[in-house]
């Protein structure tokens, strides 16, 4: 498995594993930064922070010429979900929610169209922000929404609020139940150095119906989709990947949705994406594993059920048809 920089375009061979790492919005110090390249066209002043300071300057120049190219070319290209070429391409399409912390995955302007970035991918990113596992990790952590307020957690009978410290206090999990006495978080374990570890359980969400299973499925191809994209260019617009754009805009297939059964890393507060390019009897095909804050997510872009080694022992595993689906409006 091999890290890779996503501001990169890789060509790399099918059955490769690409990772795409997103630090954690109060973390960007863990991101992989473009290398400076190691002369530039111009002479560059005497000092090492002279030529950090231009390097950069002559990358986001490099980076702005590219995006306006892309931006131009939307016309020709069509867009990366829908191939329509006729649509508005006005806004940047986020690989992962904003809400999760996304500052850096982002596609420019040019590769997906307004009418799929607002309505059907803006649906997928919400389902998997209101992930009742990745919703309870969200206030454990204090993660803010994209217009920077934290989230209420909301059970069955108890609300729970992130308060943050002040003054580098440590933050505050405020608790208000119906139930006198009763709690959805308990202390199982208290270190030396003052550190605790807490233990959530509660009930709430959305059911994990066939629909429900579909859409955050659909939610984990299309982040990988627009990785891909990221790794592979105008390559990703070929026919071997239209039954992926057609599984993420909500054509019924059948397929499955697999959560691990572990309980989240408490540790984990970092948002990353492998996929996979699989090629089984002249048919691609794309097994993608997301993990949210130490929630570990799998599907496959055309298996109905997942492999030997993800079944019922380490997975929570809910599977759904075509049938099923086109029993009910797409998402």
């Amino acid at each position: 498995m091999t890290m890779q920089n996503c501001n990169n375009r890789l060509r790399s061979d099918p059955g490769q594993t690409h990772l795409h790492a997103m630090p954690h919005i109060f973390n960007h110090d863990s991101w992989v930064p473009t290398q400076a390249p190691s002369c530039l066209p111009y002479p560059v002043p005497v000092g090492k922070r002279s030529r950090d300071i231009r390097a950069r300057r002559a990358e986001h120049e490099r980076e702005a010429k590219r995006a306006l190219c892309i931006a131009k070319t939307a016309a020709e290209r069509g867009c990366l979900f829908c191939r329509k070429a006729g649509e508005p391409f006005s806004s940047v399409e986020h690989v992962f929610a904003e809400s999760l912390g996304n500052k850096d995955l982002i596609l420019p302007k040019g590769i997906v169209c307004d009418s799929c970035n607002h309505e059907k991918l803006s649906v997928l990113d919400q389902g998997i922000v209101d992930f009742m596992p990745i919703a309870m990790r969200r206030t454990m952590l204090g993660v803010t929404n994209k217009e920077g307020r934290l989230r209420q957690l909301r059970l069955q009978g108890e609300t729970i609020d992130h308060v943050p410290g002040v003054d580098g206090a440590n933050p505050t999990l405020v608790v208000n139940s119906k139930t006198p006495g009763k709690s959805p978080i308990h202390e199982i374990a208290r270190f030396p150095d003052g550190r605790v570890r807490l233990q959530m359980k509660g009930s709430g969400g959305r059911a994990m119906t066939s629909r429900y299973c579909s859409l955050l499925s659909r939610a984990l191809l299309k982040s990988a989709l627009e990785c891909a994209w990221l790794d592979h260019g105008v390559a990703v617009l070929e026919e071997p990947f239209d039954h992926i754009r057609e599984r993420v805009l909500g054509m019924p297939a059948d397929g499955f949705f697999a959560l691990m059964k572990t309980s989240p890393d408490p540790n984990g507060v970092t948002v990353s994406l492998a996929y996979d390019l699989v090629q089984e009897s002249g048919v691609l095909r794309m097994p993608v594993y997301l993990t949210v804050y130490g929630v570990v997510m799998h599907t496959d872009s055309r298996l109905a059920e997942p492999k030997p080694e993800h079944r019922e022992e380490n997975w929570n595993v809910r599977t759904f048809t075509a049938h099923e689906l086109g029993r009910t409006s797409p998402q």
